[in-house]
């Protein structure tokens, strides 16, 4: 879209570079590994990534930002990681870990309130803190409208604060807790 001029700015992880755009980081984007309530490494604490590598991973498209970001994470080398299913959806992959078909690596900002309701937990995990940028983009050949402007400077002013949410206080490793029950 933004190569053929139709949109006037993009918010992405990795600005194109074979296109002559104008890039600004604006947010920090964190990353990890997501499991259901129910998986048994969500009680375990500094989960080694070769540990990671005996499970089932329900991971995005190869090519995806998110799955260059978990090349990355894993140190580069996915050779010996054990795909159970690969979605270019990051909401079915939500569901399918909350259905405990596997882990995920994800961004930390799409999982916030499924960790915050309990359908997903973050496991901790040693060594594996990765944290990218969200950037806003644009073509440089294309001026921006007074709107498309305005917008990019309250994005560049505000968007880190409005991105926060709650991710930075999500819990880690929380398994589920059997609900208490009143009696009259």
């Amino acid at each position: 879209h933004i190569a053929h001029n139709r949109t006037d700015l993009a918010i992405m992880v990795r600005p194109p570079n074979d296109l002559d755009t104008g890039h600004q980081p604006f947010a920090p984007h964190p990353y990890g590994i997501v499991a259901a309530p129910a998986h048994p490494l969500v009680t375990a604490k500094n989960i080694s990534l070769a540990t990671l590598m005996r499970e089932q991973f329900v991971v995005r498209e190869k090519g995806s930002d998110t799955w260059h970001s978990m090349v990355e994470g894993f140190g580069g080398d996915l050779g010996d990681i054990r795909i159970a299913m690969q979605i270019p959806s990051t909401e079915t992959i939500k569901q399918a870990v909350i259905a405990n078909m596997g882990l995920a690596f994800i961004s930390l900002h799409t999982v916030e309130l499924e960790v915050r309701t309990r359908l997903l937990t973050i496991l901790d995990v040693k060594g594996l803190t990765l944290i990218r940028s969200w950037h806003l983009v644009n073509l440089r050949s294309s001026g921006l409208s007074p709107a498309a402007d305005s917008f990019r400077y309250f994005v560049l002013e505000r968007g880190a604060t409005l991105l926060r949410g709650q991710f930075h206080r999500l819990p880690v490793a929380q398994p589920r807790t059997a609900r208490r029950t009143m009696s009259n």
